[in-house]
């Protein structure tokens, strides 16, 4: 029989708000550790549309394109591939994030410059390979709206780059009651967050009532910008994660739990 060191998370029921088709790793991490995921997407992602013969200009004189999130090589590495557009062979691939990482392998992309934990646009900027990049050529794919960081910190260090919206992020028009329910029950003993925008997203999906239990329920967040930004909000108890990931998050809320309870 699986004990309480075998299952740390058991009887822990947390809220995962990531965007639905991106919700699977971390349900699984959550339910690996005998807790109890309970999915309501606080984002929903819509692809863009893209000028490909504009960007295959554009790529024929890129140095490094930097893919920002799982969407953005979707959304915006994918089209291109299936339009049989030819890389140049000069180009280098950068992901933000592991998962991001992950999926450029997934298109048989193997060498990528990659963030070190936590993950960020900060610790990808730390990469050698971005450091001497003067009259370099960048292109970012990236989500509507989103920090402006990497884009001019690699401006400042004197590189040319474009950047290309290719999906936005909506709020979605999902039935809170359910999730306002077992809030005001405290049936949810975290939620999960990873973004500022899903986090404004749930505050106004979840009825005015019900509000004040959200703010009392524990919540992780992956950056001090997010801490921050959830304290302005209310809420009560805020949790970083070590990284941004979805490993980071599993972590974290065993680390809270054995050192809770």
């Amino acid at each position: 029989m699986p004990n309480k060191v075998d299952k740390p998370l058991k009887n822990i029921h947390v809220l995962v708000t990531r965007p639905e088709h991106q919700a699977d790793q971390l349900c699984k991490l959550i339910e690996q550790s005998g807790g109890t995921p309970e999915r309501f997407a606080t984002i929903e992602i819509s692809s863009l549309s893209l000028d490909v013969k504009q960007i295959h200009q554009l790529v024929s004189q890129t140095d490094i394109a930097i893919f920002i999130s799982q969407n953005a090589v979707e959304f915006g590495l994918k089209p291109l591939l299936e339009s049989r557009i030819n890389m140049p062979a000069k180009l280098r691939f950068a992901a933000v994030g592991q998962a991001t990482a992950r999926a450029l392998n997934a298109l048989g992309i193997s060498d990528v410059i990659q963030a070190e934990a936590p993950y960020n646009s900060e610790s990808l900027l730390a990469c050698n390979e971005l450091q001497n990049i003067a009259e370099k050529h960048i292109i970012i794919f990236k989500g509507t709206g989103g920090r402006e960081l990497l884009i001019d910190t690699l401006k400042q260090r004197g590189a040319s780059v474009h950047s290309f919206d290719c999906y936005s992020r909506n709020k979605p028009t999902s039935d809170s009651s359910e999730v306002s329910q077992q809030l005001k029950k405290q049936a949810i003993d975290f939620v999960v967050c990873t973004s500022n925008e899903g986090l404004d997203n749930l505050v106004d999906l979840i009825d005015a009532d019900n509000q004040e239990s959200l703010f009392a329920t524990k919540l992780v967040v992956l950056s001090e910008r997010g801490a921050g930004h959830a304290k302005t909000l209310g809420f009560e108890t805020i949790i970083q994660a070590h990284e941004a990931s979805d490993r980071g998050i599993q972590q974290i809320l065993i680390q809270w739990v054995e050192s809770n309870t």
